[in-house]
């Protein structure tokens, strides 16, 4: 919800009819562009490709992983191209391109940095071995840099279709894939982080701001991203392209991949404080989950009630709120699932533990860890029987749990089971002078506008 003067109005109205052109620099336009209401429309930008060198970090273990990076090394060779070797075990493939050998394993995040330190291009990049990404991808995705606050520009990242059992869990619920729609990449939105797999930025400013974090062996593309946007410039997520990533080729290496995401948010909670905190709410609306676990939990629906009296009267309805109470039950669901998987992850040993003496933390436990993975499978439709994708669901939430309790005790720090509990009116405060502005209707979802980024 936006406030605004009657010439803010206009120009809403323009962009809600789509009437051209739109001032790109009108400070309204930036105030909703950096609050993710609104995305420019872009087009590909070939000629920037002259401008790009790619960089392809690589740990080859077998023959496997040398088809991959002989494959995509193909799939781009128009391109300038640097694959850094991390001291890989297995002989690289013949490449026609520039390859760098590191005597030591560093981790991704050290390979990124030795191939950007040899950049001389004004942008980068940074392809993991074993996407499916190809040229056109890139120009697309280097469309968005017209915008000159851009920094850096990920594709949504999907697992390829495969017949068995994994390879369908993995198309729906692949940590990599961050969802259909766009926005910018920051904490607490609907796009929070991007994987590193396929990502294209501006060299200079990934240089000045340090490059990847050379101590972080996994969650180093969260955490310069982070910082990409703590400094002011933007990160976009960019679904439009979508590039393929190859699935775990067995459950060992797929709970094994889920237990390094779930140790890295120790690391990047010491770094980045409550922006890993596995439940984000209201202090009023952890009061009424309180309450509905000591007592009963029809103790929500008295906190929707009283979200959607306080909602109704900052939108100034009258008779039925129903944009308040739509505003209240989406909140409640959304906390609903936040803290399900709270449960079946950082918290998972505290639940356990409860489990063994408690009926109700056993009910809570199993509605937490069953509930939403049946939701997901009757959305997503991933022609696989709802036991198998239940078991897997409880593998990947079981395999992240104890990665983040591995990984906070081994830095010593609760940081990633702390709950980041906010006064809930204080991000809806306004000054007089808001307050005295005529309120514009409502705009339901994302818009994108055109003309110039």
């Amino acid at each position: 919800m936006f406030r605004t003067s009657p010439s803010g109005l206009a120009l809403l109205e323009r962009l809600e009819h789509g009437v051209d052109p739109l001032p790109a620099d009108a400070p309204l336009v930036e105030r909703l562009v950096d609050a993710g209401a609104i995305h420019p429309l872009v087009e590909p930008n070939r000629d920037r490709l002259r401008a790009t060198t790619i960089v392809i970090p690589a740990r080859v273990a077998d023959a496997r992983d040398a088809q991959r990076l002989a494959r995509l090394v193909g799939a781009v060779a128009s391109v300038p191209t640097i694959v850094v070797s991390d001291a890989s075990p297995h002989r690289l493939p013949n490449l026609a391109c520039r390859t760098i050998a590191r005597g030591s394993c560093g981790g991704p995040g050290v390979a990124r940095n030795t191939g950007l330190s040899e950049v001389e291009t004004p942008f980068v990049a940074f392809l993991d071995l074993d996407v499916l990404a190809t040229v056109d991808d890139l120009a697309h995705l280097l469309g968005w840099f017209d915008d000159p606050r851009t920094v850096l520009v990920a594709p949504r990242v999907r697992s390829v279709a495969g017949d068995g059992a994994l390879a369908r869990y993995e198309r729906v619920r692949s940590p990599l894939d961050r969802g259909p729609d766009d926005g910018l990449i920051r904490p607490g939105s609907r796009v929070p982080w991007v994987p590193a797999a396929v990502l294209v930025c501006r060299t200079a400013e990934v240089r000045d701001a340090g490059g990847f974090d050379s101590s972080l062996r996994a969650g180093e593309d969260v955490d310069l991203v982070w910082r990409l946007g703590d400094a002011g410039w933007r990160c976009r997520y960019a679904p439009d392209v979508t590039c393929g990533h190859e699935p775990r080729s067995d459950v060992p290496a797929f709970a094994a991949q889920r237990f390094r995401d779930g140790r890295s948010t120790a690391p990047l909670s010491l770094r980045h404080g409550a922006r890993l905190a596995p439940v984000r709410m209201s202090r009023s609306e952890a009061a009424w989950w309180c309450v509905a676990a000591i007592w009963s939990p029809f103790a929500l629906l008295a906190g929707v009630a009283a979200t959607t009296m306080r909602l109704s009267r900052r939108l100034g309805e009258r008779g039925v709120p129903r944009e308040a109470l739509r505003l209240a039950v989406a909140s409640q669901a959304r906390s609903a699932r936040h803290v399900a998987r709270a449960l079946t992850r950082p918290w998972l040993p505290i639940v356990l533990i409860a489990a063994l003496f408690s009926r109700r933390a056993r009910g809570v436990l199993a509605v937490s860890a069953l509930v939403p993975a049946l939701i997901d499978w009757w959305r997503t439709k991933p022609g696989l029987d709802p036991a198998r994708f239940a078991a897997l669901s409880i593998l990947d939430d079981a395999s992240h749990a104890a990665g983040a309790v591995g990984g906070a005790l081994g830095h010593r720090t609760i940081a990633p089971l702390v709950p980041d509990l906010h006064a809930g009116g204080d991000a809806g405060r306004t000054t007089p002078a808001e307050q005295a502005a005529p309120v514009t209707p409502s705009v339901a979802g994302t818009r994108r506008y055109g003309g110039a980024a």
